[in-house]
């Protein structure tokens, strides 16, 4: 029962903290004008302040430094087995979080060149799998079961960047990162819940709790009142470190029953799906299209239901909606079916997905098209009747000029 006091006080107080921190970062980003400049590629037309993201890693790392330092003074003890097992993972995840999040702050007061990051991240990576944070198994996926040390530790570290970038690149318009970071962090919960991994479950209710305040001002924050403000690539990259634990975690959980496993890391992949799939559609359509991979477009998910004719904020449930029918329809499955099946049902839906919305595109830019030829068409009419009723008009000037002089020249005559 304490755990659980322990798991709502975490997201209550971090809500709280956020609620607090947020609005002091949004005054200091207006006092120094620390904004986020619009661009052509950038939906927003206004200047935002970006640093959002300030507000998450000390939040995580205040609440579960005082919820676990309560349960030893108190003498409850609830967390011990948990510490025992985690603290070199928790001693290594701090360090690397706070290289991370430095890492971000840097790149948005002044900027940092992506081989600067990219070699950071591997960094951060690294540090996290040498702690324990590691897939060593796939538990039938592909036909995959045990890796050895020397494959684990690479792939690991290649699911931790990839999803760190993941999640910098999804955060395209207002609610996109945190809203689908807190769908899948609430899920996330629910499982570490059920299985008790109560310290991974306390980090995760944390999460949650300091993304409401967050997504609440992003989404709903007016810039006359200076309330409205960006993560930027602190908070997505924190967002990004966050998730690829929590995934890798739950993958990697040992359970009763190998089916159990199974199910995890089915949901564990349909948790991250949007952003994680959506990088791999959108650098594959450059390779398509014979575009550089780092060439800036609008070709990811969130671009693509804007161009249907979706407003930001329905693109936004629009695709937050796909994230929850993609982890409702993997666990129902999964009690079913074989992981590969569930997997393969995955991809073919995404695929079917873009497919649909290359339609859609389509069929509005050719309708746009076509408006633009009638009112381009209408406006030659328009133009061709002023300069038919111009002509006219000059005419009967000039047919009313001749009568007249021709009428004056008669009266001289009688004169």
């Amino acid at each position: 029962m304490i755990i659980f006091l322990y798991l709502l006080l975490a997201l209550v107080l971090s809500t709280v903290l956020g609620s607090i921190a947020i609005p002091q970062i949004i005054r200091i980003a207006f006092q120094k004008k620390l904004f986020d400049i619009p661009n052509a590629r950038k939906v927003h037309s206004e200047i935002i302040p970006r640093l959002g993201g300030l507000a998450f890693a000390p939040t995580v790392m205040m609440i579960l430094g005082l919820i676990t330092a309560s349960d030893e003074l108190l003498g409850f003890h609830v967390l011990d087995r948990n510490l025992d097992s985690a603290a070199v993972t928790l001693s290594m995840g701090l360090s690397a979080g706070f290289m991370l999040y430095a890492l971000g702050a840097m790149d948005d007061l002044v900027g940092i060149s992506y081989r600067g990051k990219f070699v950071i991240q591997v960094l951060v990576a690294a540090m996290m799998v040498s702690s324990g944070i590691c897939l060593d198994s796939l538990h039938g996926l592909f036909g995959v079961y045990g890796i050895p040390w020397f494959v684990a530790a690479p792939l690991s570290v290649l699911v931790i960047v990839y999803m760190i970038n993941a999640m910098n690149l999804i955060d395209g318009i207002d609610g996109l990162c945190s809203g689908l970071s807190m769908v899948a962090s609430v899920t996330f919960l629910g499982f570490f819940i059920f299985m008790q991994s109560w310290m991974i479950a306390l980090i995760t209710a944390t999460v949650v709790g300091v993304l409401i305040p967050f997504f609440y001002l992003n989404l709903w924050g007016t810039f006359v009142k200076k309330r409205r403000i960006f993560m930027g690539d602190t908070g997505s990259l924190s967002m990004g470190l966050l998730l690829a634990i929590m995934a890798i975690k739950l993958s990697a959980s040992p359970e009763p029953t190998e089916r159990q496993v199974t199910i995890n890391i089915v949901q564990a992949f349909s948790l991250v799906m949007v952003p994680f799939m959506d990088v791999i559609w959108v650098m594959g359509t450059r390779v398509y299209q014979g575009k550089g991979l780092f060439v800036p477009d609008k070709n990811h998910i969130h671009h693509k239901f804007m161009r249907i004719g979706l407003r930001p904020r329905v693109a936004l449930v629009s695709i937050l909606t796909v994230q929850l029918l993609f982890v409702g329809m993997t666990y129902i499955l999964s009690v079913h079916l074989n992981i590969n099946m569930v997997f393969a049902i995955d991809m073919g839906a995404w695929v079917v997905l873009h497919i649909v919305l290359a339609i859609l595109i389509k069929r509005r830019e050719s309708e746009e098209v076509e408006t633009k030829q009638v009112l381009e068409k209408d406006h030659m009419r328009y133009d061709m009747k002023q300069m038919i009723s111009m002509s006219y008009k000059k005419k009967n000037k000039a047919t009313l000029s001749t009568d007249k002089n021709h009428y004056h020249n008669k009266k001289e005559d009688r004169i």
